[in-house]
């Protein structure tokens, strides 16, 4: 995760970790390259990272939603850092959610509620803005035309099928969220608080990231 978070951080980012079977090493144009794909104010075919872009919702209202979920976690936004709806900001905030999975791999219970975190952000927010993304892209360059779409799949692995997800206890209806999700991002709106099957949440203290996490999520009723 941490390789594509820096993947699209930086023209070159994740190079000395991404597999180049399926993600091209940057090309010598690489800076170039990855404005005119991924830069909308550089190229009028860029298409953005960030997911308000994509959004008729107010941009506020959902950088405030971001900032909700790092901030259940104890993460802070750096001054001059990423702004919390970039895809490099949700990437590496899975990518902490995974390391506190492996923190408390002992805890069942944990685990259990971290991952449950993890499935509902993936399919409420990353996997619908990268299929908006691939949808959008025009590139040729390889590294930056296979990049999202490496990512896709690497998603679609770590949310798992429906078996995988019974296994580690969910009881989000994810497979529909995630279908319900992909809707709301195509019609340019995105998955508000009261727009989702995930509705009773609980936290820890997000002032100790590292204390039993995060979530129970419960489905709404049909």
């Amino acid at each position: 995760m941490a390789g594509f978070a820096a993947a699209f951080r930086s023209a070159t980012g994740g190079a000395d970790v991404l597999d180049e079977t399926q993600v091209p090493a940057p090309p010598a144009n690489a800076t170039r390259a990855f404005m005119a794909a991924f830069d909308p104010a550089i190229s009028k075919s860029g298409v953005s990272l960030h997911a308000s872009t994509h959004l008729e919702r107010d941009q506020t209202d959902l950088y405030q939603e971001m900032i909700r979920w790092y901030d259940h976690f104890g993460l802070k936004r750096r001054d001059g850092g990423e702004l919390p709806d970039h895809l490099s900001i949700m990437l590496e905030f899975l990518q902490f959610v995974t390391a506190q999975e492996h923190a408390n791999a002992k805890d069942a219970a944990a685990v259990t509620s971290l991952h449950s975190a993890q499935v509902d952000f993936i399919t409420r927010h990353a996997l619908p803005l990268v299929e908006v993304i691939i949808a959008k892209l025009e590139t040729d360059e390889p590294r930056y035309h296979e990049l999202p779409r490496a990512l896709e799949a690497f998603l679609e692995d770590e949310f798992g099928s429906d078996e995988t997800q019974e296994q580690h206890g969910l009881i989000v209806s994810s497979g529909r969220l995630l279908l319900f999700n992909r809707a709301l991002y195509a019609a340019g709106r995105s998955p508000g608080r009261s727009e989702t099957a995930c509705r009773s949440w609980t936290w820890s203290d997000s002032r100790h990231p590292s204390s039993r996490p995060v979530a129970t999520c419960r489905e709404a009723p049909a």
